[in-house]
């Protein structure tokens, strides 16, 4: 027969007790003792184990009930142990970044499995659109449009997809590039002056607005090319921001740009970001 196997750990048996417990957030663990919370959830998962045993055993689920292994017992982690030491004899294991989904709330990562069973909806959040200045050039800008401004002070790069043609308009007195398929995105009459493809804006510099925080010394503040830029929405020019994003991250890993990460575990501004130093960043639903 089967071995049966139990998954015991992770946010999902948490965030049960927590209600359980009349738990708010992360705080309120600390204060009510990690290791009380670590015994009060073990003691969960040995209540709905055993309801769920007994329920597949008279749903005649035929398995090795009596020998079932448990994630969170010793025998279990000494693997996960062993294997890991393995891991590192081989040369496998180093010491690295990467962009991962994060709960405030909870004050760690999420699991993308967390992510599509805990309630994902759909939420609406301003979208912004934003002129930053050509490097060297009066009145002339790249027209960029985001869907998380919260993000901005992040930017290190802009974005340009090489094989989409870019065009600059004069609009209300001012010069902008956009891509040519997002020209409506302009309010008003416009009148197009020149056009490019996406690899001739390669490497030219911007001022981004938010420059002279600390964390922005080291950005090179210059385009690059992605060909993830869509002209499908926005401007076709998108905002680079590797420390919140994960494809973001990615391109910034390939191409080399810096990684700024302005929020905290709470999701509130850190410190270096004075304008909105303190600041929480998120609001639910």
């Amino acid at each position: 027969r089967y071995q049966n196997g139990f998954d015991c750990q992770g946010l999902w048996v948490e965030r049960e007790e927590e209600k359980a417990l009349g738990l708010k957030n992360k705080k309120d663990i600390e204060k009510f003792g990690i290791l009380n919370f670590i015994k009060s959830c073990r003691k969960r998962v040995e209540k709905f184990t055993k309801i769920q045993r007994d329920q597949s055993i008279r749903l005649g689920q035929w398995m090795d009930w009596d020998n079932s292994y448990y994630t969170m017992s010793d025998n279990n982690q000494l693997h996960n142990w062993h294997l890991i030491k393995t891991y590192h004899k081989k040369g496998w294991l180093y010491k690295g970044k990467d962009s991962v989904p994060w709960c405030w709330r909870c004050g760690t990562a999420s699991s993308k499995y967390d992510i599509i069973t805990e309630g994902y909806k759909e939420v609406t959040h301003p979208a912004l659109f934003m002129q930053f200045p050509i490097k060297g050039k009066k009145d002339e800008f790249f027209l960029i449009f985001t869907t998380t401004p919260w993000t901005i002070p992040a930017n290190v790069a802009i974005a340009v997809n090489e094989e989409i043609t870019y065009v600059k308009a004069e609009n209300n007195g001012k010069k902008y590039w956009l891509a040519e398929k997002t020209i409506n995105a302009l309010e008003g009459k416009y009148k197009i002056l020149e056009k490019k493809k996406g690899k001739n804006l390669n490497g030219i510099a911007y001022l981004m607005p938010y420059a002279s925080l600390e964390p922005q010394k080291k950005s090179p503040h210059k385009v690059v090319l992605w060909d993830l830029a869509s002209e499908e929405e926005g401007t076709g020019i998108v905002h680079i921001a590797p420390g919140c994003g994960a494809e973001d991250f990615d391109l910034g890993k390939k191409i080399g740009l810096p990684s700024i990460s302005p929020l905290d575990d709470a999701g509130v501004y850190k410190k270096g970001f004075i304008l909105f130093q303190g600041f929480f960043e998120f609001v639910d639903g």
